[in-house]
């Protein structure tokens, strides 16, 4: 009976573990047609699209901040590219467009990518 329980407390975390980790996600969407690449609307790649844009000269020295991300589609996507487009809500009170996109290099170790992000500056409009 304490095997099967601590059997069972394995699976559990290691389920959790493969869950949190994007791992479960990851698998899921390299089932679409772009291996290896995440989905528009996954919540990996909205964050690396994120960040992506966060980090970006530009967006530093205006102190531009993304606070949400909503409406995520694919434009297109295959093997090597897919291209989104999204509805982000910034911290300075202005909604709008922004397109990113992910980029397979095989130059790149397993598993990494190219992420390219930018703002649709003319689609902003205050933010209620």
């Amino acid at each position: 009976m304490r095997k099967l329980i601590i059997a069972l407390i394995g699976l559990a975390i290691l389920g959790a573990v493969l869950y949190f980790s994007g791992f479960t996600e990851a698998f899921m969407y390299g089932f679409e047609g772009h291996a290896g690449l995440p989905s528009c609307d996954s919540s990996h790649g909205q964050s690396d699209a994120k960040a992506a844009l966060e980090n970006a000269p530009f967006a530093k020295t205006l102190h531009i901040n993304i606070i949400a991300i909503t409406e995520a589609k694919m434009t297109s996507g295959n093997t090597e590219k897919v291209e989104c487009q999204a509805a982000v809500i910034l911290n300075n009170s202005k909604k709008g467009k922004m397109n990113y996109t992910f980029t397979h290099d095989p130059t790149l170790p397993s598993g990494q990518y190219f992420v390219q992000s930018s703002l649709d500056l003319e689609s902003f409009q205050p933010y209620p």
